[in-house]
């Protein structure tokens, strides 16, 4: 079932349990002066120039200004509240649609794949990604921001399933929590854990292919076991025999 939504369209949870207008907020941070990267003022805003510049910049190790994250992951939480858990993506006879595995903050292999094999997302080539967008890779960060102006652009042709990766606790384990207070703030980082409840858990793809990442943990409360407070590699161990996440 969907998670319960948020009182007010303007209100975002900070936490579970807590809210504060982050919208506003986000409205009144300031832009640095030398920043020369694409603006975003608005899901219409988000065009082939945007997203192009958006990777050059990315490229260049360039930072998106908090405003702009804070603005465009409030957005898509929009988005996603309207979608279902499961969804169902047609793909009809003579056309195609490219699902990309485990991408775990990779930036440069994500932008080669979009560049030299699959494309940029349109309607003529719909991609669903298919979870863990985030951690171990240092710019996890990035590729989710990219994600996110995929799906501001082209809503209906770029899907999104959650991954086991797109949850609290393993954020917290292994990088993207610390990477985030690095880059942006503290604050922002529960606004990503809110978004990523929303996402689908699975997509079926022309009423033929079932495609999920699952693994996720649950059910509520979640339990911080006392083996989830040591290194990530041995936590990895326990939660999967030996094998990666």
């Amino acid at each position: 079932g969907r998670q319960p939504k948020t009182r007010g369209s303007r209100v975002a949870m900070l936490a579970r349990g807590g809210a504060e207008d982050l919208r506003a907020y986000a409205e009144s941070l300031d832009v640095p002066g030398d920043y020369s990267g694409p603006a975003y003022n608005g899901q219409a805003s988000i065009d082939d120039a945007f997203v192009k510049g958006l990777l050059a910049m990315y490229k260049e190790q360039g930072k998106l200004p908090m405003k702009y994250a804070y603005l465009m992951t409030l957005d898509i939480l929009d988005l996603l509240k309207a979608e279902k858990t499961l969804q169902k993506v047609a793909v009809p006879e003579g056309s195609k649609i490219t699902v990309v595995g485990d991408l775990h903050g990779q930036l440069f292999d994500f932008v080669h794949m979009l560049e030299e094999v699959s494309g940029l997302p349109s309607p003529d080539n719909p991609i669903l990604f298919n979870g863990d967008f985030v951690d171990r890779g240092v710019w996890s960060v990035e590729v989710l921001m990219c994600i996110f102006a995929f799906k501001l652009q082209h809503p209906g042709h770029v899907h999104l399933n959650r991954g086991n990766h797109e949850t609290e606790m393993t954020n917290y384990q292994y990088g993207f929590a610390n990477e985030v207070e690095v880059k942006y703030e503290k604050k922002l980082m529960p606004l990503f854990s809110e978004t990523f409840r929303y996402l689908a858990l699975a997509t079926v793809l022309e009423d033929q292919v079932f495609v999920t990442h699952a693994g996720l943990p649950g059910p509520e409360e979640r339990i911080w076991e006392e083996w989830f407070q040591k290194a990530p590699d041995e936590a990895a161990g326990v939660l999967s025999g030996g094998g990666e996440l």
